[in-house]
């Protein structure tokens, strides 16, 4: 009897362990699925942002902040050399008022961040639409590839990263 019972907790504890690790699976599946579905809503929108910038239809300002924020998930893209004018840009209009702070300025100082704004572009044009040109098609060639956590984060199994 005791030997009975010791087998019924056996295999209650085994069915336990089963269900777990079927759960785990299947969370691990819509983690997989939700992280692919971002990274193609990301590059659909990378591509979407930059031919808008390019085709002049995005102010070159506004497609380099959307632009920066989108690579905030790819590091190795944000990093690489070929996407460094977008940097540049973002550091001298980052001070500039947008979205409800523009609404809150006066006249005058909207003016003035606006022809500061255009002065900045203006330095700036060539080298971010070079870049521009070159992330839309590196989003194309990417557009159904696997989205891989560990790659995107710069991490390598076993390690873990801090949030850019």
């Amino acid at each position: 009897a005791v030997l009975v019972a010791l087998l019924a907790v056996l295999l209650r504890l085994l069915l336990q362990l089963r269900e777990r690790a079927t759960k785990r699976r299947s969370a691990e599946a819509a983690l997989a699925r939700h992280n692919q579905d971002s990274h193609e809503a990301r590059l659909k929108s990378l591509e979407m942002i930059t031919l808008a910038t390019l085709a002049g239809d995005c102010e070159l300002s506004e497609g380099c902040l959307r632009v920066r924020a989108l690579l905030r998930d790819y590091p190795g893209l944000r990093t690489a050399p070929e996407y460094a004018p977008i940097e540049a840009l973002h550091e001298e209009i980052r001070e500039l008022a947008i979205g409800d702070e523009r609404r809150r300025l006066s006249a005058a100082e909207l003016e003035r961040q606006d022809e500061a704004r255009r002065i900045i572009e203006g330095r700036h044009r060539g080298a971010v639409l070079a870049s521009f040109r070159t992330l839309r098609e590196r989003a194309r060639a990417l557009a159904g590839s696997n989205f891989d956590l560990a790659v995107a984060t710069g991490e390598t199994p076993g390690t873990t990263s801090t949030p850019p």
